[in-house]
């Protein structure tokens, strides 16, 4: 191989690696397991077509024009699709639509159009900004800011803002390292459990023990296969778009909040609100006969609960959530069971918590066990795919307290990812929509599919 061919194949390699890590969202916003996943998934089959081009070259004897013409090709793509960066900071983000068709237009969102008599809708859902920190020292940082849509009467703009999160990380020489900020809780084996639908009728959502970020510190270490994390929480993000602006019960977590449902505002309302927290998580990564590596473990939360307003004339009261995993991969087969049980340690049966729709009320107590199953099937051979991923979920809500139904769901989807984009259309079967508290056994289903681009 010529000195020029080898050039072209080094720039090659930077070329495809600059697709991967440079277009695409699941290096810059790097908040869910699947994006992760996605990414690594991405490089190993770029890799896999640098061999390829790789022996094709080596076969060819490919002239030197057409290399320095090749090369040139491959600076003029690397410099459109590297990420745009001041100095130590780079930004990406996305955009993403969903496209909704139930049996009666109640989930997700609210109003007519959803429902499958209407054919459905398809909408602006999220737009995402990133903004990502890298020193030459041991300090790196992350902040994502997401705008979402309103219901379907508020039309399609985005009009609700959340910063999701918000740290500066700390690495120490030894491999560990401290984060400062808006964190997630380290409570599950990932940011969603093991949770890889994303519905929001999924127990982490409903629940909001999973997926939900608070202001606070913590430590993130690991002595060889076990990884462990201790976080303390100081308060809850207060920072929900909407009429109330800081206070307003429109946020990205469920948080228990203080609310006047009758105005819709903040002051003169009643609930409760954590003022402190602590957290943590322990996995042990077990491997099996070098085929299956099994992740067990287990992590939970207790914080305390401050009375906003004399609910029920009762006390302050305390909140606390315990959970266990089993997560097995082997080859592209991932399989993984999970159990969570949280309790409100409050007088009334229910509690009122923020969400995307403004204030709603969650049991007080209940026990979710959930399982998934996804297996990857790479596309080498089909341009525009990288992989498809298919993907089968069930998930209950059982509360303890009250006269209340069990909420269930079950999810059948799949995901196709290339570069950055991204489309994961599911079948969903729920019989209590978005609460623990809703008192019916009636099963609804509908189609959903999430469309994006991360960049």
């Amino acid at each position: 191989m010529t000195k020029n061919s080898q050039t072209w194949l080094k720039r090659s390699a930077a070329g495809l690696l600059g697709v991967a890590m440079g277009s695409s969202a699941f290096a810059m916003i790097g908040d869910t397991e699947a994006e992760r996943m996605a990414a690594a998934e991405q490089i190993a089959d770029l890799e896999r077509q640098l061999e390829a081009a790789q022996s094709a070259l080596e076969a060819s004897g490919v002239s030197p024009e057409i290399i320095d013409q090749e090369m040139e090709a491959i600076q003029t793509i690397e410099s459109m699709t590297a990420s745009p960066s001041i100095g130590p900071l780079s930004f990406g983000g996305g955009l993403r639509y969903n496209y909704v068709y139930n049996q009666d237009g109640a989930n997700p969102g609210n109003g007519a159009p959803y429902a499958a008599g209407n054919g459905g809708i398809i909408r602006p859902d999220v737009f995402i900004l990133n903004a990502s920190l890298q020193t030459e020292q041991n300090l790196s940082g992350f902040a994502s800011y997401r705008f979402y849509t309103g219901t379907a009467d508020n039309g399609v703009q985005f009009q609700n803002g959340f910063l999701v999160q918000g740290y500066l990380t700390y690495d120490f020489e030894w491999g560990d390292n401290m984060q400062f900020g808006l964190l997630w809780r380290p409570v599950g084996y990932s940011r969603f459990g093991i949770s890889t639908s994303y519905n929001l009728t999924q127990d982490n959502y409903v629940t909001g023990i999973y997926d939900n970020a608070d202001l606070g510190i913590a430590y993130n270490g690991s002595f060889e296969d076990l990884s462990y994390t201790a976080g303390l929480f100081i308060q809850q993000p207060g920072i929900g778009g909407g009429a109330d602006g800081a206070r307003s019960a429109l946020r990205y977590g469920k948080d228990p909040i203080k609310f006047d449902s009758a105005s819709g505002r903040y002051e003169n309302g009643q609930g409760y609100e954590m003022d402190f927290a602590g957290a943590g998580r322990l996995n042990q990564a077990i491997t099996i006969d070098e085929q299956w590596t099994v992740n067990v473990g287990t992590g939970g939360m207790i914080g305390n609960l401050k009375n906003k307003g004399n609910v029920d004339d009762g006390d302050d009261g305390t909140m606390y959530n315990v959970n266990g995993w089993v997560v097995a991969d082997s080859g592209p087969l991932s399989v993984a069971g999970q159990v969570q049980y949280y309790r409100y340690d409050i007088t009334p049966d229910t509690i009122g918590v923020g969400d995307f729709g403004g204030y709603t009320f969650i049991a007080s107590e209940a026990v979710a066990p959930s399982f998934m199953g996804t297996y990857t099937f790479d596309t080498p051979e089909i341009l525009w795919l990288d992989f498809v991923q298919p993907v089968v979920e069930y998930s209950i809500v059982s509360p303890n307290t009250g006269d209340f139904k069990d909420s269930q769901l079950w999810v059948i989807g799949a995901r196709f990812v290339h570069n950055g984009f991204y489309v994961n259309p599911q079948l969903y079967w729920a019989n209590t929509g978005q609460s623990t508290t809703a008192n019916t056994s009636d099963w609804k289903r509908g189609f959903y599919t999430n469309i994006a681009y991360y960049f």
